[in-house]
């Protein structure tokens, strides 16, 4: 497979699907999310453009590989907190970005204020990724423990990150304990003592074995009245 398949597929990663019509021929190869019953039904129909699938292939393959160019650009001039350099590399990735995937743009942009210290644009650019990924507690989460915990933050919009953390916990419905754990330490940096130790209590009680003695510690420290050290 690896030789045959994906070596002369120019594959290298997968997932990756090969979809092979009555003929015995490759009609088209991607990644399995992008393969949509249209296309199957083309394929079983005898209607499938196999010439244009493949132009579209080579020039997609084309748009990926100047797309990771500017990525590791931007991603250089991060890492060197050149903010301005990867500032300017940002509408040549937005181009090269699928639509569906141009939100994306506004966390690295929101990456990008926070650097330079721009928190008002940080936390307003914060706010429309959320509001772009309202489904998505992953996202809510990490954006909320980010305000709440990255050291290089002067100015944090506790009120925003409690914001979030609502919204990944109404996506879980309360039944994840590291949510629940963000959700209690913004009420704590808030002054809200009780209710964050009641809610770091339900975390505790959902945690996996490898988060207890974390949250057991943290909560220690909720009921003294000290903030813990992020993890």
């Amino acid at each position: 497979m690896a030789q045959t398949w994906m070596e002369a597929a120019s594959r290298n990663g997968i997932p990756s699907a090969f979809l092979v019509d009555k003929k015995g021929i490759i009609a088209w190869i991607g990644h399995p999310m992008e393969l949509k019953d249209s296309i199957l039904e083309d394929v079983l129909a005898g209607k499938f453009d196999v010439k244009k699938a493949a132009d579209d292939s080579a020039s997609k393959q084309k748009n990926e590989a100047q797309l990771r160019s500017v990525w590791e650009a931007i991603s250089l001039a991060m890492q060197k907190k050149d903010w301005d350099a990867a500032s300017a590399k940002l509408p040549e990735a937005e181009k090269l970005v699928p639509e569906e995937e141009r939100d994306n743009i506004n966390m690295v942009r929101m990456d990008i204020a926070l650097g330079k210290k721009e928190y008002a644009r940080a936390y307003q650019l914060a706010s429309k990724v959320s509001d772009a990924y309202k489904d998505n507690a992953v996202v809510q989460n990490q954006i909320a423990w980010r305000i709440l915990t990255d050291e290089s933050i002067e100015q944090r919009d506790l009120k925003l990150a409690e914001t979030l953390a609502n919204r990944a916990n109404d996506i879980t419905k309360g039944n994840d304990a590291g949510v629940l754990d963000t959700l209690a330490r913004s009420l704590f940096m808030q002054g809200k003592k009780e209710r964050a130790i009641e809610l770091e209590n339900q975390a505790l009680k959902l945690a996996e074995s490898d988060q207890q003695e974390m949250l057991q510690k943290t909560l220690e420290s909720y009921k003294k009245g000290v903030l813990p050290k992020a993890q």
